[in-house]
This record gives C-alpha cells, sequence and structure tokens, in this order.
C-alpha cells in the first residue's frame, strides 16, 4: 500500500511514511524508500537518468526531512503543504532545523505522465 502510494503521490508520500515509521535494527534511515527503487548512493552529484534524494537527520539519527534533486542539479524541498523551496545543494538546509544530510539514494528516473504535469 505505502509502495503504491508513494508511486502516485512522489517522494514525499514515502517522506511521511519514513518520517512516521521506525526502521528496522541494523537497517539504514532510509530503507523505506527501497519499496520505490531508492538504494543508497554515495553523492548528490548530478547524472543523467538517475534520481537523487537526500536524507536529513538529527544529531540522534532520526530522519527529519528529505530534498529531491531537480534535472538541472538544484535540490527541492517542500517546507509545508502549500511551501516548495529550490536550493544550490542539499546541504544548504543544514542546521537546526532539518540536521545535516545523513544518506544519499538513488533510482532510474521514472518516466513523466505528461498529462500529469504542469505545462505553461
Amino acid at each position: 500500500m505505502v509502495a503504491a502510494l508513494a508511486r502516485a503521490a512522489g517522494v514525499a508520500a514515502v517522506d511521511r511514511f519514513l518520517l512516521a515509521s521506525q526502521h528496522p535494527a541494523g537497517s539504514h534511515p532510509g530503507a523505506a524508500f527501497g519499496t520505490v527503487g531508492f538504494e543508497l548512493c554515495s553523492d548528490g552529484s548530478l547524472e543523467h537518468g538517475v534520481e537523487k534524494i537526500a536524507l536529513y537527520s538529527s544529531d540522534r539519527g532520526e530522519v527529519t526531512h528529505t530534498a529531491r534533486q531537480l534535472p538541472s542539479g538544484n535540490w527541492t524541498s517542500k517546507l509545508g503543504p502549500n511551501i516548495d523551496i529550490m536550493h544550490p545543494t542539499p546541504e544548504s538546509l543544514n542546521g537546526p532545523g532539518y540536521g545535516s544530510v545523513s544518506h544519499f539514494l538513488q533510482r532510474q528516473a521514472q518516466a513523466v505522465n505528461v498529462s500529469e504535469t504542469e505545462i505553461s
């Protein structure tokens, strides 16, 4: 069910699930993203055909936030129900509010359904 919701709504749906759940002992905090094809990677460098996300964690290791890399190489974050921001690096948000980047994850880029995108 969570994986279906995540695919339908994007990374934000998995983010809500991840923040509300405990990760099993021995697994990394982003393990829930594996349900939609993400796996750990070494960094947030831009790679053609690859989607990347950054996980932010508190000093206690609790996941506090996620950011998604855009095709331009910039990053985007959702700061509330109606607030999306763009930032040049995932580390731009490091600090007491969101914690620090703790993990990067990647998957092959997913096809975009043009009928679901806004065209200007």
